[in-house]
């Protein structure tokens, strides 16, 4: 059983055969398949989660890309941290966001993110984030 599904937008089209915007397809997959949440990744574009009838959108974080690989990767590890720990909907896709903008700014596909990093991306105490 799935209880939470994440997904890049272009495979919830190529693979799953959706149609639609992210937000679509977030509510579509979760009433087909019975998933409790299901993200929709987007790139440039940000996220979109779904989640008990409630849906959310997050925005990219403007940042210097050194290296893109891994930022999925990255960005479920910040979004299911906050899940685990029982953050609401809102704050776990932001901080999905916020550890995928950080680690594109590091070369290699592996990244130590601190929780403090994180925070202040998400606290706006960068309008673009580099190092």
């Amino acid at each position: 059983m799935i209880n939470v599904l994440i997904t890049p937008i272009r495979d919830a089209q190529n693979i799953l055969g959706k149609t639609g915007d992210a937000n679509t397809i977030a509510k579509a997959l979760a009433d087909e398949w019975g998933f409790d949440t299901v993200v929709i990744t987007c790139g440039a574009d940000g996220a979109v989660a779904h989640q008990d009838d409630e849906s959310v959108e997050q925005p990219a974080f403007e940042t210097e890309t050194i290296e893109p690989v891994g930022t999925g990767d990255a960005f479920v590890g910040g979004f299911l941290a906050c899940q685990l720990a029982e953050t609401d909907l809102e704050t776990s896709l932001e901080y999905g966001a916020a550890v995928a903008a950080l680690k594109r700014t590091i070369p290699g596909d592996v990244a130590l993110i601190s929780r403090e990093e994180t925070d202040r991306v998400v606290e706006g105490e960068h309008t673009v984030i580099s190092r």
